[in-house]
């Protein structure tokens, strides 16, 4: 049972951090967010691993878990709290027998989400839910989200072109948290985070 405060898991996006990579990792922190996933597309394996070594000092401080987006080699070294993998990735099973943290699994079906579950997964990310610039991929809308929900067993967090003003819609599908880039990172993250928690209050219990 995945025991996290799972509300809103901040996924890193360099579009958004305006150069204020860490100091923007803590703002959302401070805001309230209790997740950060790290997701470094176009970093070499050096470059990603001391970014995500110093962002895994920062979560420590600040009491916050850190997951890190498919390198498990790179959670593994740095000792991360979790690690998100997709179909693309090593399969969560073999992932399973080397790594002892939180392994997120991303749907985009409901058949994803039951494949995930089976495998052994702690949660799945669920979408995307609307349209997304950070996320090229299919929309399953409220509905398939709501699908997903019912379907597992598993904590679902939705994705996926979510911001302040549907979040709320979102939430009422039953989901247990929210994984979001420029809904946090845009801006100040700490106002962000705290508004977004204050229209989510009410739907999540943790």
């Amino acid at each position: 049972m995945l025991d996290w405060d799972i509300r809103i898991i901040g996924i890193t996006d360099d579009r958004y951090m305006e150069g204020r990579f860490f100091e923007k990792i803590e703002r959302a922190i401070q805001g309230g967010v209790r997740v950060i996933e790290i997701r470094e597309k176009g970093l070499t394996g050096a470059d990603f691993f001391e970014k995500a070594k110093e962002t895994l000092k920062i979560c420590r401080e600040r009491g916050a878990k850190l997951i890190v987006n498919d390198r498990v080699d790179i959670a593994l070294a740095i000792g991360a709290d979790g690690v998100h993998l997709g179909k693309n990735d090593l399969p969560v099973k073999e992932v399973r027998r080397i790594f002892d943290g939180v392994i997120g699994w991303t749907a985009r079906s409901l058949e994803d989400a039951l494949v995930g579950e089976e495998a052994g997964a702690d949660y799945v990310g669920a979408g995307s839910v609307f349209r997304s610039e950070t996320k090229q991929a299919m929309i399953i809308g409220i509905e398939g989200l709501k699908r997903i929900k019912e379907a597992v067993n598993i904590p679902v967090v939705a994705v996926g072109g979510i911001t302040h003003d549907n979040v709320g819609r979102v939430m009422k599908a039953g989901v247990d948290g929210i994984a979001v880039s420029q809904a946090l990172f845009s801006g100040d993250p700490y106002e962000n985070a705290v508004h977004l928690l204050r229209i989510m209050e009410g739907y999540v219990n943790n």
